[in-house]
């Protein structure tokens, strides 16, 4: 180690560990100008070393992600320079991946992603495949770089000029990386790690501006079968196709990830929310951890009801779909079923409403210049068994039961909440999608309740009858 580099792994050292405010301003000082000065990055890769503490070599890991953000002129004054940067990451990360702190790794994948994007499209011109060339044997690496280049984007000062050329760049490469995680996703001894990989490269390509979901269209079954276990991976993943705003111009699309929702990820959810368990505390763990998901499965269905309304209409002579259709209104009836006390036994039965909102708004929409209009008739009295299940199960999840008594303040202001607010639409939605059903319903519900002078019986029904 020259004199020059002794300075500054000491300076970088003692910046971490001076406890003095004026010595870490005064060292501080010393860093900036250091990061600011003409060949900063070639002594900075110099301290990427193992036989350097972490903070020594994380600041030499930011150094040149600073160096290729703020200043790449330097970098592009000669071929040599850029050679001599690429060649460094690629064999850093190739041999040190598996022992740097997840720190430096971190940052040296995101200099490594920024440093192809500013070299894309003529300084390095083809660099996806050229990683998974390189890379072919250490995927899980490969994957988070990629994974980098789709975030780095987002953080480029470039022309916009230069943006538009790199994001056509990226558009061509999607289909590669697509094919990269399809590959990968079909291991059978695939880890734990490089599933979550594969979930992230995705979720960061689907993410960039312009990303065609068509062009991901082969890789959504794949993603949905390996990792219908991983609820925060399926959530990400959901959220992000869910935002593209393409996805409302491709109905069959839409319809293929329904389809693959109720076939693979539904029925994994309804199996870990067994009746059997009510009460447990085990229960509402898995409750808790699934909440996420169900509320993004949720938001989906009810941001695009209108489009599913529709396709079941128009392809109602197609068993299958009016079949996809029914499994997904039965698991949100599943849901908004559940059985329990709202908030201590179940914390999820109100989670569905906006689905079931939307659903009434567009079976009510009848516009009879469509050939298909009247198959939206059939939909709409065929749901009315449906509002009316919804409603009998909260007339007697209303009840102020004798467990009220137990909840603490916060659990019955909870539970007041859900009363009067997170369900109030369950009677509105039924008395529009059925009136005549509906009353006669809470009145044989109101006669069953004096009969047996059920005064708590009574009030819940008075109470959905108030809310007309």
């Amino acid at each position: 180690m020259d004199h020059q580099t002794k300075i500054l792994v000491t300076s970088i050292t003692n910046f971490y560990e001076t406890t003095s405010e004026p010595s870490r301003r005064e060292l501080g000082n010393i860093l900036e100008n250091f990061r600011q000065s003409i060949g900063s990055w070639r002594l900075a890769i110099s301290i990427i070393d193992n036989s350097n503490p972490v903070n020594v070599q994380f600041f030499g890991a930011e150094t040149l992600y600073f160096v290729i953000s703020k200043k790449f002129d330097e970098i592009l004054e000669s071929v040599e320079n850029s050679d001599e940067l690429k060649t460094f990451f690629l064999q850093k990360l190739s041999s040190s991946a598996h022992s740097l702190a997840h720190s430096v790794l971190n940052k040296l994948s995101a200099g490594l992603a920024l440093f192809i994007l500013k070299c894309l499209p003529d300084i390095w011109n083809d660099p996806i495949s050229e990683l998974q060339l390189f890379w072919s044997c250490q995927i899980e690496l490969l994957l988070r770089v990629l994974a980098e280049i789709s975030t780095e984007f987002y953080h480029l000062n470039v022309s916009l000029d230069h943006r538009q050329s790199i994001k056509t760049e990226l558009q061509k490469s999607t289909k590669e990386i697509v094919k990269l995680v399809q590959q990968v996703l079909g291991d059978n001894d695939l880890s734990c790690s490089v599933r979550n990989a594969a979930v992230e490269c995705i979720e960061g390509w689907l993410k960039l501006p312009g990303a065609n979901l068509l062009d991901f269209l082969s890789v959504f079954d794949a993603l949905f079968n390996n990792i219908s276990n991983d609820y925060l991976g399926l959530t990400r993943i959901l959220d992000t196709i869910k935002s593209n705003d393409e996805l409302r111009n491709l109905p069959r699309l839409l319809w293929q990830l329904i389809s693959a929702l109720t076939q693979i990820i539904l029925p994994q959810i309804l199996m870990e929310l067994d009746f059997s368990q009510i009460g447990s505390e085990q229960l509402m763990e898995k409750i808790e951890d699934l909440t996420p998901l169900i509320c993004t499965i949720v938001e989906f269905a009810h941001e695009y009801a209108k489009n599913i309304v529709d396709f079941v209409c128009k392809n109602f002579n197609d068993q299958l779909v009016v079949e996809v259709y029914s499994k997904l209104c039965s698991f949100f009836l599943y849901i908004s079923t559940y059985p329990g006390l709202y908030p201590i036994q179940e914390c999820i039965s109100d989670l569905p409403e906006p689905w079931w909102r939307s659903l009434r708004e567009e079976l009510l929409q009848l516009d009879e210049s469509f050939s298909w209009s009247s198959n939206k008739l059939i939909l709409k009295k065929q749901s009315i068994k449906i509002y009316l299940q919804l409603l009998e199960s909260v007339s007697t999840k209303f009840i102020y039961s004798e467990q009220i008594n137990s909840l603490s303040k916060e659990n019955f202001e909870k539970f007041e909440k859900y009363r009067n607010f997170e369900r109030s639409d369950v009677c509105i939605n039924s008395i529009q999608i059925a009136p005549k059903e509906t009353v006669e319903l809470l009145a044989n519900k109101l006669k069953a309740s004096l009969d047996n002078r059920d005064i708590l019986g009574m009030e819940s029904v008075i109470h959905l009858l108030t809310g007309f």
